[in-house]
C-alpha cells in the first residue's frame, strides 16, 4: 500500500496501489507507516494519488501527526489533491497540519528544520445551568483525545438530573477519535438512564457523521441551534413548554461559529 525513500532524515512515503485511504485500509496504512517512519525526523505523506479520504482516513493522519509530536517530530502533508484538500479545509483540519502544494513549498518547508510544536491545548469547559437544562461547551480543542473526554463526561454527569436535558457544545470541535467517541457514548447511556437527555451541538458534516455512525447517537445530533429547539420541543414530555422556560439558546449559545 505504502511505499518509501529516505533523505538523511526525511522519510518520503507515497501511496501505490490504491486512490484512497479509508476504512478498508486504515489499519494497514497505521501498521505501515509506524514501521515506515520509525526513525525519521520529518514525515512527508505524498497524497497525489489519493482522491478520497473519508472520517477513518483522517483519524489516521490525525493520529499519526500526533504521534510524531510527542517525539519532537513532524508530518507534511505533501500534493494533496483538490478533493482531498477540500476535506481538509471544510473539516477546518487544514489549520493543524503542515501542507505543501508543490516542491518549492515543500523544500521550503524542510529548510525550517524540525520544530516541535506546543501540546494541543486541553479542551476548556464552560457549564451554563439553567433551571430545565445545561449547555456544557467545549472551547480550545479542536480534535479532543481520549484525556478531553474524560473531562468533558465528568463535567456532563455533574449537571444531569433527571428531565433535564444537556446540551453538549461541540461547535468548536473539529474531529474525535475513537476513544473520546466511545466515552461521549457512555455519557449518552448515563444520561438516559438518569432519565435525562444528551444532545450534540456541531458545526460541520464531518463531526455530525462520526457521531452518526454510533446507533444511539442518532436523533441527538444537530447543526443549528433551530434544529436543537425544535428536537427537545418534539421529545419533551411537557408540549406547553416554551423556548424562554427551557434554555435561552440566543444567550447561552450566541450566533453559530464559523
Amino acid at each position: 500500500m505504502l511505499s518509501s525513500k529516505r533523505q538523511g532524515d526525511v522519510v518520503f512515503i507515497s501511496f501505490a496501489g490504491t486512490n484512497t485511504l479509508d476504512v478498508s485500509n486504515v489499519d494497514t496504512f497505521r501498521e505501515q507507516v509506524a514501521s515506515l517512519a520509525a526513525d525519521a525526523r520529518t514525515v512527508v505523506i505524498d497524497l497525489h494519488e489519493l482522491d478520497f479520504v473519508d472520517s477513518a482516513g483522517l483519524r489516521a493522519l490525525i493520529w499519526l501527526r500526533r504521534e510524531l509530536n510527542k517525539k519532537g517530530r513532524r508530518l507534511i502533508l505533501y500534493r494533496p489533491q483538490r478533493s482531498v484538500k477540500e476535506v481538509l479545509e471544510v473539516t477546518r483540519l487544514i489549520r493543524i497540519f503542515t501542507t505543501c502544494a508543490d516542491s518549492a513549498e515543500l523544500r521550503k518547508a524542510l529548510t525550517q528544520g524540525v520544530r516541535k510544536e506546543r501540546p494541543p491545548e486541553r479542551a476548556r469547559l464552560q457549564t451554563i445551568i439553567y433551571p430545565s437544562g445545561a449547555v456544557v461547551q467545549v472551547e480550545a480543542s479542536e480534535a479532543p483525545d481520549e484525556r478531553d473526554a474524560r473531562a468533558i463526561v465528568r463535567q456532563v454527569g455533574s449537571v444531569t438530573r433527571p428531565g433535564r436535558p444537556v446540551i453538549l457544545d461541540l461547535r468548536a470541535v473539529q474531529y474525535v477519535d475513537a476513544a473520546a467517541l466511545w466515552l461521549l457514548t457512555e455519557a449518552l447511556r448515563r444520561a438516559k438512564e438518569a432519565r435525562s437527555a444528551l444532545y450534540a451541538l456541531v458545526a460541520t458534516d464531518t463531526l455530525r457523521q462520526i457521531f452518526e455512525n454510533v446507533p444511539a447517537w442518532r436523533g441527538h445530533v444537530v447543526h443549528t441551534e433551530r434544529d436543537l429547539e425544535r428536537l427537545i420541543s418534539k421529545k419533551s414530555e411537557n408540549k406547553s413548554r416554551s423556548k424562554d422556560s427551557f434554555v435561552d439558546l440566543s444567550l447561552v449559545l450566541g450566533e453559530t461559529k464559523t
